[in-house]
């Protein structure tokens, strides 16, 4: 036997034997993935993380660890820029975590925290929803989400821009807020439809769907929350998010 075929052969038996299963039995969907809402953190300090060890320490079966509580990395942080949680702000009023950046120097990224999906979980999702309020103090360039693929590529952002635009990929334009004011934003990713849907504040009629490039196979990773935005482009200012939630609705 060739050993291409002695490949198919091992392949369809894992296959058979379901050690390729897509959803381990017992796992129900829809799964909350993350489920962050800084309530547990004091007021006055950084949200505290979950170290890769910490996650795995939550159980030897990477399906049961989720929903996780908080971020996995919280870096740039600076003598002057911060990243705390407080009882208010910006009119988000259940304790949200506040980025305060008084400057745009160097580096033009940060505060910036980082959510990642257990990588067992992220290959297996085909479609998701990631949901989070956010607000800002002044109508400038700055802050917004990344979402990163399984190998690190970028996938969509979704940032803050000037005169009150929220955009996609900094091009589409999906909606619009005002200066301490909240908006409630989800992003449904399709595998299925190799498309990214952004809603802003439940209004599925006015949705904005962008394509989602899937052609190297990879899968949704991570999500970055920015303070700054990169590329030395963003003003001072204030960014709050709260309530942040990742499910896999559906598996492949």
């Amino acid at each position: 036997m060739s050993m291409r075929l002695q490949l198919y052969a091992l392949v369809l038996l894992l296959a058979v034997t379901g050690l390729l299963a897509a959803v381990p039995t017992g796992v129900e969907l829809p799964l909350v993935v993350w489920n962050a809402n800084f309530n547990q953190d004091a007021a006055g300090r950084p949200p505290q993380p979950l170290t890769k060890a910490q996650i795995e320490a939550r159980g030897e079966n990477p399906w049961k660890r989720p929903p996780l509580p908080t971020y996995d990395s919280l870096e740039f942080i600076t003598r002057v820029r911060t990243a705390i949680v407080v009882k208010e702000a910006l009119g988000l009023t259940d304790q949200p975590v506040l980025f305060s950046c008084p400057d745009n120097d160097q580096p033009h990224w940060g505060p910036r925290m980082t959510f990642s999906i257990p990588h067992e979980i992220a290959l297996q999702g085909k479609r998701w929803r990631l949901s989070f309020d956010a607000a800002i103090n002044n109508l400038t360039q700055m802050g917004g989400v990344y979402l990163l693929s399984t190998r690190g590529r970028s996938l969509l952002d979704v940032g803050f821009f000037q005169g009150g635009s929220l955009k996609a990929n900094a091009a589409t334009e999906v909606g619009t807020y005002q200066a301490g004011a909240p908006v409630h934003l989800e992003i449904v990713l399709d595998a299925a439809a190799n498309t990214c849907t952004v809603i802003v504040n439940g209004d599925a009629e006015r949705a904005a769907i962008l394509p989602w490039d899937r052609q190297d196979g990879s899968n949704l990773g991570h999500a970055v929350f920015n303070g700054l935005l990169p590329g030395g482009r963003a003003w001072p200012g204030q960014v709050a998010y709260d309530n942040i939630r990742l499910v896999m609705e559906e598996a492949l």
